[in-house]
C-alpha cells in the first residue's frame, strides 16, 4: 500500500504454522516459503506459496529428487530464486529424535527446485543477512539493468 502503514491481510487457504529462521523468495506477487523452526527443536521442510494478490496460501508438494532424498527439515538456510530455479543450501538440521533435546547439525547439501516463473519483476532474498543496497552477481546477470542498482562497495570491517 502507498500509505506507509502496516495492515493485517485477511489470508485464506493452507495457512502455514508460525515459524522462525525460514527461507523465502519473492517472484512478483508470489512468495515461496521453505523450512524453518515451528517450535523448539522441531524443524520443517514444508514448502508454501502465498499469492499476495489474493492473500491465498497453498502448501506445495515438490517431487523428490531422482538421485536421493528430499531436503531435510532445517532452519537458517539460504533460499534464493534465479530465473525459474530456487536454490536451497545450508542451515541447521536437528539430529535428535526428541525435539526437546535439540542437537543442531550443519547441512551442506544443495538442492535446486524448478518453479513456474511469474511474469513480474524478480526480487532475490535469502541467507542470514540482507544488506541494504546489496545485489549479488547472479542478480546482476538475471535482472534487466533498469532493476539492478548495486550498493556501494563494502568497507573493511563491515558486516
Amino acid at each position: 500500500s502507498a500509505t506507509n502503514q502496516w495492515f493485517i491481510p485477511a489470508v485464506r487457504g493452507d495457512i502455514p504454522p508460525g515459524c522462525a529462521a525460514y527461507g523465502f523468495v519473492c517472484d512478483g506477487t508470489r512468495l515461496l516459503v521453505f523450512g524453518g523452526m515451528v517450535e523448539y527443536g522441531k524443524y520443517s521442510n514444508d514448502l508454501y506459496e502465498l499469492q499476495a494478490s489474493r492473500w491465498e496460501w497453498k502448501r506445495l508438494k515438490a517431487k523428490t529428487p531422482k538421485n536421493g532424498p528430499p531436503p531435510c527439515p532445517r532452519l537458517g538456510h539460504s533460499f534464493s530464486l534465479v530465473g525459474n530455479k530456487c536454490y536451497l543450501f545450508g542451515g541447521l538440521a536437528n539430529d535428535s529424535e526428541d525435539p526437546k533435546n535439540n542437537i543442531p547439525r550443519p547441512v551442506a547439501k544443495a538442492f535446486c527446485l524448478e518453479v513456474v516463473p511469474s511474469r513480474r519483476p524478480l526480487l532475490l532474498c535469502g541467507g542470514r543477512r540482507i544488506m541494504p543496497g546489496f545485489v549479488c552477481a547472479a542478480a546482476q546477470r538475471a535482472l534487466p539493468h533498469s532493476l539492478v542498482r548495486p550498493g556501494p562497495p563494502l568497507q573493511r570491517g563491515s558486516p
